[in-house]
């Protein structure tokens, strides 16, 4: 069974304010050692940023297409911060809420990931496995 979005309580490293919550997170690649993450967030309050010179960075989802993919309101991904959690097979991914999307969509992100990832443009914050798991217990 294989899942694209994830709902996990993050702390993220780049935050400043360190807030932990809940957030949905584009599960891009899972290996046996580590899975990479990509937060997924709402437009609305950020379309300064989402549309403004860093555009690039980000896979906006919109009508209809974030309603066919399970996504309420219109969405984007940055696919330029990854979000690296180091895991073994006592962490399991399962246990959080998740879901898929579609193909397209799914293809969509990979190929603007790797565009940023072969310029250079991707940066890689790590997670370990214990800090993950205790957020998400």
């Amino acid at each position: 069974m294989t899942f694209d979005i994830i709902i996990a309580v993050l702390c993220f490293p780049n935050d400043p304010t360190k807030n932990m919550t809940a957030h949905q997170m584009f599960v891009a690649e899972q290996t046996d050692r580590y899975v990479d993450l990509y937060s997924v967030s709402s437009i609305l309050g950020k379309e300064k940023r989402v549309f403004g010179t860093e555009q690039y960075n980000y896979v906006t989802i919109t009508a209809p297409e974030n309603i066919e993919n399970g996504f309420k309101v219109p969405s984007f991904i940055d696919c330029a911060k990854v979000y690296r959690v180091f895991v073994s097979p006592r962490c399991s991914l399962f246990n959080l809420v998740h879901r898929s999307i579609s193909e397209t969509l799914k293809e969509r992100i990979q190929s603007r990931i790797k565009e940023l990832q072969e310029k250079g443009k991707s940066i890689v914050y790590n997670i370990s496995e214990n800090e993950f798991c205790s957020w998400n217990p």
